[in-house]
């Protein structure tokens, strides 16, 4: 059993459990702007439906739950009913008690069975995990292929609000201007906890003049650099603008910009090895070793 994806979704095993009547593979899929979603690939062999699979599976469901995420489970669950294109009524009694909704309405084997299943908890019926299935024959195999479309949503970006003032396009004679004719210079205070907040407010008043406050927001981005040191910090500055220079003029500066990228994963590698000492000390004398 196995589960291929794009190289782009992060794929991470779940552990839901060892079951001895059916295989099972849980894998947690994370796209690169998109929530998390499990899926569950199993697959039972053909037999009647015992109390054992019947327990078993509801095991499963209980460990999926618990994830608190949102899953899928999918795979040849091999539970026909009594006739065609019906299931057997001691797996549909357990879809139903976990509120799971099977979505192949249709045969998926040449015998005209429904042995393949997609599984899903539908709460909001306006964006369902699975919004589609479409099942297909193909040649090298007694069974059908079914496809389908999981509405994962995006992951809502961070947004961060920010002050600033425009320094940049501020007329600094005027403001010079006004700083002289301000009451800095006409003041009589000798305490100096006055006259510092008498500088406070009359820098801000004439700033307030040449430069108003103004709000804005923007994304906050994914990569955190807590970690690293502030020359590491400084030299990921500098290449991002030497990058932008670059482009506006064409210049070459890569030399500088690898030994940037060397300086930050070496900062990176010593904070990582910090952690480990910190959380196992044993952990880094087997490394030593």
């Amino acid at each position: 059993m196995a589960l291929t994806h794009r190289e782009s979704i992060r794929a991470t095993t779940v552990d839901v459990g060892d079951y001895t009547v059916f295989e099972s593979l849980s894998v947690k899929l994370v796209g690169r702007q998109s929530r998390s979603v499990v899926v569950v690939c199993v697959y039972r062999p053909p037999g009647p439906v015992s109390s054992t699979f019947i327990d078993q599976l509801s095991d499963l469901f209980d460990q999926l739950v618990l994830l608190d995420c949102k899953f899928v489970v999918v795979g040849d669950f091999n539970v026909p009913g009594d006739n065609v294109e019906q299931l057997s009524s001691h797996a549909v009694e357990v879809f139903n008690l976990y509120n799971l909704h099977q979505h192949v309405s249709v045969p998926t084997h040449v015998s005209g069975n429904v042995l393949d299943l997609i599984l899903s908890q539908d709460g909001d019926a306006s964006s369902p995990l699975v919004p589609a299935v479409s099942v297909q024959s193909v040649c090298f195999s007694d069974h059908h292929l079914l496809t389908c479309h999981l509405g994962v949503p995006q992951t809502p970006p961070v947004v961060m609000t920010y002050s600033y003032r425009s320094l940049r396009t501020m007329d600094t004679a005027a403001f010079c201007h006004d700083i002289l004719r301000s009451k800095l210079f006409s003041s009589t205070a000798i305490d100096a906890d006055e006259y510092a907040e008498l500088f406070d407010a009359e820098v801000r008043r004439v700033l307030d003049l040449h430069a108003p406050l103004r709000t804005s927001r923007r994304r906050c981005g994914q990569n955190d650099n807590r970690s690293l040191s502030e020359e590491a910090r400084r030299a990921k500055q500098l290449r991002r603008r030497l990058e932008r220079r670059y482009r506006r003029t064409g210049l070459h500066f890569y030399q500088t910009s690898r030994s940037t990228s060397l300086l930050v994963r070496l900062h990176v590698t010593a904070f990582s090895d910090r952690v480990l000492i910190a959380s196992s000390p044993n952990l880094m004398k087997h490394r030593e070793t």
